[in-house]
């Protein structure tokens, strides 16, 4: 199986939800199909926030969530298990990966609910929420992943 890697963007109150109850969801807006229907078992996904809720429209702008996607009852809620992690801004991440190519305009990657993104790009992700080299990441997300 191909590891596949994802940004999944919503709101932060929807992405702490996903915690608490052990799922990923994209937030599509509109009446659009909810994009992490295309996640699969394997997958690893890291939730982008640009906003603190569906009503505030505070910036964010922090990577909230990471974890890897399991078995589920439910395709519109992928059961995710996570990393215990921390919060990380964007902005200072927003200089080094690949999938930001427009550096003036780095939040129009994410217009469209969820992104696919290189192994390389995830790993600078996750390297920063995790705070660990890539080594000690790869030992961590094999021996005692939490639920998401």
């Amino acid at each position: 199986m191909v590891e596949r890697h994802w940004i999944v963007v919503g709101p932060r109150d929807l992405a702490l939800e996903g915690v608490t109850e052990e799922f990923a969801r994209a937030h599509p807006g509109g009446s659009l199909p909810d994009p992490a229907a295309r996640l699969r078992p394997g997958d690893w996904v890291a939730c982008y926030a640009p906003r603190m809720s569906t009503l505030d429209p505070d910036d964010c702008r922090r990577f909230v969530a990471i974890g890897r996607v399991v078995e589920g009852p439910d395709p519109s809620r992928r059961a995710v298990e996570s990393l215990a992690s921390r919060e990380v801004s964007i902005l200072g991440l927003a200089p080094r990966p690949g999938f930001l190519r427009n550096k003036d305009k780095w939040n129009a990657a994410f217009r469209f609910g969820m992104i696919r993104i290189t192994s390389a790009d995830f790993e600078t992700i996750r390297g920063a929420m995790l705070g660990a080299s890539a080594g000690e990441i790869d030992s961590a997300s094999r021996n005692g992943v939490s639920k998401f």
